[in-house]
């Protein structure tokens, strides 16, 4: 019987994972909140014994959820999360993000250099056309300048043959 692998996960990448994500801290918060809310509403009804009959879904019970203690344990996570995200706020400013006064450096660097590629595109657009242009007209005198060179080659081949073949056969 063959023995089964067992796998383990991959070891986390540090650039995919933002432990420090103020968003999901803020989420955090607001669920904090909402459940300390809902804790404190509940403490106050079935503590009067006028409203403790109304609460439904589930009923009183000083026990366990309705007691002081389940009330300060949502305050305390409450609290946590407050200081949680107090503490990411400065590292999100000087480590992960941008200060305001980085951010209009950034932007208008990129807005000038977006003016120059796009300037530059047009000059190298400009002289591609010239080339193509060059190249498709009969006249063109890289042309010109090439079949020169080679009718001046060509007839210097023949004069030079005709030197050597009165050089050799006419003396």
């Amino acid at each position: 019987m063959p023995e089964e692998t067992e796998f383990a996960s991959s070891p986390s990448t540090a650039g995919l994972e933002h432990p420090q994500n103020i968003f999901n801290k803020q989420n955090q918060i607001s669920d904090n909140l909402n459940k300390f809310q809902v804790r404190y509403a509940r403490y106050l009804r079935c503590q009067n014994d006028d409203t403790a009959g109304e609460v439904n879904d589930p009923p009183c019970d000083l026990n366990t959820i309705d007691n002081f203690s389940e009330l300060q344990n949502a305050y305390d996570a409450l609290y946590q999360s407050m200081d949680s995200i107090n503490d990411a706020y400065p590292r999100q400013l000087t480590k992960n993000g941008v200060t305001n006064d980085t951010y209009d450096t950034n932007e208008i660097q990129i807005g000038k250099t977006y003016e120059n590629v796009t300037e530059m595109q047009g000059k190298l657009d400009a002289k591609l056309k010239y080339i193509q242009e060059q190249l498709k007209n009969q006249d063109n005198s890289p042309k010109r300048m090439l079949e020169s060179r080679q009718l001046v080659n060509t007839l210097l081949i023949i004069i030079v043959m005709c030197v050597v073949y009165y050089a050799f056969i006419e003396l």
